[in-house]
């Protein structure tokens, strides 16, 4: 799905319309990797999902209820400890990169007033949310080991950094980008654009380059540079926005920022992102846990049906034994009444 960082930059300016000023009221962990935050705010209670599964990373409003452990995880805890009564400060995304951060207004340990942090990296498999005070790391929901060939360290106590630069050109550099585009020799333009430019998804960059130009391939390496270079900044910072979610022959397959025309299948439009996301994911995970579910219900139907045909077997084994029952019965009691007769060495 293309939550690369155009994505999560709109995400996040929905997400910090909303929920300025809330007051975290309560902090629950149903899973190892999702944690949700339940907000007082002045359009009434909302739950900000934090999830860092490889399948379903994101940040945004979730309607669902869900089990929580007997236990809280260790993650749950220390949020518990530092945002319990706290307010959100600001929610925005780090330019350039697939992160947003969380700013709580608090108190340290000594009831002074301070900022902390929530960083939520959606990055895939690599998905993680680190808490912050000070830019010190107090903990992380995935534990990671210390590897001194690492030059990112994601420990309690250490500083937070952000991800190593790939390289990348920043697409609001306008000169770097410029002549970035001005080295396309030629191929899949959105194949380039996807690995030259920080934030951009390989969706994301392919329904640029067809809104331009009308295809992928570019024979030329002639682009009209600055007027792409315009129209690319244009789509990226568009706020004529008309979220979709798109079903693929009766699946949920993916959510949009806006129509792409690249993009087949049968379309929900949504009046904002926040909502088409929250419809995609809940439902998602909905169908997951239904899943899971029934798998769980279908593996003990499973287990049951091979005991029971064990012990028909067995009882099939019985009554194939005893098929004779009666006539050895018979004669057993016939050789009892006449035993009198029987001498030593008759058949």
């Amino acid at each position: 799905m293309p939550q690369d960082a155009i994505t999560l930059t709109k995400t996040a300016f929905e997400l910090n319309a909303l929920l300025k000023g809330a007051k975290v009221n309560k902090v629950t962990q149903p899973a190892q990797d999702e944690v949700i935050l339940t907000l007082y705010t002045k359009f009434g209670n909302a739950k900000l999902c934090i999830c860092t599964n490889a399948v379903g990373t994101r940040v945004g409003i979730t309607e669902l209820e869900k089990k929580n452990p007997l236990t809280p995880p260790g993650f749950c805890m220390l949020l518990r400890k530092h945002l319990l009564n706290s307010s959100v400060k600001s929610i925005a995304a780090i330019s350039g990169e697939r992160i947003i951060k969380i700013t709580f207004d608090g108190k340290n340990e000594f009831l002074e007033d301070c900022e902390k942090h929530l960083y939520c990296e959606i990055m895939g498999k690599y998905s993680n949310a680190i808490f912050c005070e000070n830019e010190v790391i107090l903990g992380t929901m995935k534990s990671t080991q210390l590897d001194l060939g690492k030059e990112r360290v994601l420990l309690s106590g250490a500083l937070y950094t952000l991800p190593k630069s790939q390289g990348k050109v920043d697409v609001y550099q306008k000169q770097n980008s410029l002549n970035c585009l001005n080295k396309f020799s030629g191929g899949n333009f959105a194949e380039y654009i996807f690995n030259n430019f920080t934030g951009f998804s390989i969706a994301t960059a392919t329904e640029i380059v067809f809104r331009f130009f009308g295809k992928f391939i570019l024979e030329s390496s002639i682009v009209k540079t600055l007027e792409f270079y315009d129209f690319m900044l244009d789509f990226i910072n568009s706020s004529n926005l008309k979220p979709c979610v798109v079903n693929c022959n009766g699946k949920l397959c993916d959510f949009y920022f806006c129509d792409y025309l690249t993009v087949s299948g049968e379309k929900i439009f949504f009046d904002n992102l926040t909502d088409a996301e929250t419809y995609f994911f809940d439902n998602k995970s909905s169908l997951k846990q239904f899943s899971e579910l029934k798998n769980r219900l279908l593996s003990a139907v499973n287990s049951k049906h091979k005991k029971e045909i064990k012990k028909l077997q067995i009882i099939a084994e019985k009554e194939l034994s005893c098929q004779n029952a009666e006539d050895e019965r018979r004669k057993g009691e016939l050789i009892t009444a006449n035993i009198y007769k029987i001498k030593r060495g008759d058949k």
